[in-house]
């Protein structure tokens, strides 16, 4: 078993590709959020319902997401979402991909897609 960000390029770069198609509408869905009429939503609040669409509202679609940051041998499991998301905020590489690499991605491929079809 090996985390995606640790392997080699012709191995990483593929797999994280193939991410962005996966991650854009799994993020649409947990960025959804619920603003009491009148109130105003501050940060704090933000984050906590986007945990709670992760952990709560979306388990299955969070768990099939994160299994993905893998790569299997036949006979593995990948491990929980918790123990990912420990290995995930722990590696530079992984951090940054989400943090500025994934955006401009996802923004490049609302922006080309169009033209390509």
């Amino acid at each position: 078993m090996r985390f995606i960000f640790d392997c080699p390029d012709e191995e990483a770069l593929p797999k994280a590709y193939a991410l962005v198609d996966e991650i854009k509408p799994f993020m649409e869905k947990v960025k959804k959020l619920e603003v009491p009429e009148g109130e105003k939503l501050s940060r704090r609040m933000m984050f906590k319902q986007i945990l709670e669409n992760i952990m709560v509202k979306y388990p299955k679609e969070t768990s099939e997401l994160f299994k993905k940051l893998w790569i299997l041998e036949p006979e593995e499991q990948a491990p929980n979402t918790f123990r990912t998301m420990a290995v995930l905020f722990a590696n530079e590489v992984a951090v940054d991909f989400f943090t500025y690499v994934l955006p401009s991605l996802l923004q490049l491929s609302k922006e080309l897609m169009p033209l390509l079809k």
